[in-house]
């Protein structure tokens, strides 16, 4: 776990960035690999700045599960669209990296997936 202060809204920040990219490789037909990348942060950032502000830390982890199960953990719920988020944990590894299937998640799903996950966090953590 994180040591260091959290900071859910500087999280939100970098994942809302994060996201703004994945857009920009949509648009210009670039690598689904690297739109994946950037949804896999996006929702990655998110939950980890919803962690931050409800729990005061999170892992240093690229496992969407890991830390969707830590939110549950935590008594949030997330909504059905966040659920199955943990396929893009792939490409924060191996499918970057050239391994793996890189249509693991079309792009428009990783997309929408990414946009709904920090939607939600950020309605938590503005609402603390």
């Amino acid at each position: 776990m994180s040591s260091e202060p959290a900071q859910p809204a500087r999280l939100l920040a970098l994942a809302r960035e994060d996201l703004a990219v994945a857009r920009l490789i949509e648009r210009a037909g670039l690598s689904p690999v690297a739109l994946g990348f950037h949804a896999q942060q996006t929702v990655e950032k998110s939950l980890k700045a919803v962690l931050a502000a409800r729990e005061g830390s999170f892992p240093f982890t690229h496992d969407i599960e890991a830390l969707i199960e830590l939110c549950e953990g935590a008594g949030l719920e997330l909504p059905a669209d966040v659920q199955g988020a943990e396929a893009l944990s792939p490409y924060a590894g191996a499918t970057r990296y050239g391994l793996g299937d890189p249509a693991t998640v079309a792009p428009a799903d990783a997309i929408r997936c990414a946009e709904r996950t920090v939607g939600w966090a950020e309605a938590l953590v503005s609402g603390d």
